[in-house]
């Protein structure tokens, strides 16, 4: 009779802890590689290619998104210069009117002229303000668009006057400001409202970005569990057919046993 520790036994337990290690090893695999690369290891070129391009457009929005939001914020660095330029322009209008008055004493007519020329300073400061390299307000200055899917999202210099050629030096000088000073201040808010338009369209776009990233991942994550399923299902067939393989061959070394001790 067989010992638990004759070779044919020997060779049993081999084979099947064999295969059970296969098992745990397939497993572990599946639960921790990409299904694009677990594709290619079982030689499944097609899925390989079509989780390779999911991910590849996973990474393309993820950009997309990153590029929407510096734009975002780049149109709310710009609304935010207008509102300082609105309220600077604003103050302007306001000592352009009390120049404009023919009763107003020379010393007056001084604080007010040395006002608005410092005024004028801090709005050709505002002019230079820049977001990565782009200019915010100035209009010989680059535009900053990007694609935004079939479409394309961009911004341009909220250009805004510094009025560096008007004075309150004199009465007719602050009368003339005054009436510039009136027309900007309706440009400008006209530029923030175009500012907010273009941001509701990146509101969107990033709404329908996400949407499509959440739904891409999905699938992708669905993909990777159907791959994983498969290593399994293979790897307990593999088990299965390397343990019947070992108790044939354990069966016909009991036979052969018995054949030479009847002879």
């Amino acid at each position: 009779m067989l010992s638990p520790n004759s070779p044919i036994y020997g060779n049993l337990s081999h084979a099947t802890g064999k295969a059970m290690l296969d098992l745990q090893r397939s497993i572990t695999k599946s639960l921790k590689v990409k299904s694009t690369e677990l594709a290619i290891s079982e030689g499944n070129a097609g899925e390989a290619s079509y989780s390779a391009r999911l991910s590849s457009l996973s990474d393309h929005r993820k950009v997309e998104s990153d590029n929407l939001q510096n734009l975002m914020s780049f149109g709310q660095m710009q609304d935010a210069g207008l509102e300082k330029v609105l309220t600077i322009t604003d103050r302007m209008g306001n000592i352009a009117g009390s120049a404009s008055n023919s009763l107003i004493s020379e010393n007056e007519r001084s604080i007010l002229h040395l006002e608005f020329e410092s005024l004028k300073l801090d709005l050709a400061e505002l002019q230079d303000i820049q977001f990565q390299g782009y200019n915010l307000f100035k209009a010989s200055e680059n535009k900053l668009s990007i694609d935004a899917g079939d479409h394309k999202i961009i911004f341009e210099p909220a250009a805004f006057d510094n009025l560096s050629g008007y004075s309150v030096s004199n009465e007719a000088n602050a009368s003339a400001a005054g009436a510039k000073i009136l027309d900007e201040l309706d440009t400008i808010s006209e530029k923030r409202a175009n500012i907010g338009s273009i941001t509701n369209q990146i509101l969107m776009s990033t709404d329908r970005l996400d949407s499509y990233f959440v739904a891409e991942q999905a699938h992708l994550a669905k993909k990777e569990r159907d791959f994983a399923s498969t290593s399994i299902d293979l790897a307990k067939k593999s088990l299965h057919s390397k343990a019947t393989s070992a108790l044939l061959v354990q069966a016909q070394g009991i036979n052969q046993n018995l054949v030479n001790q009847l002879i």
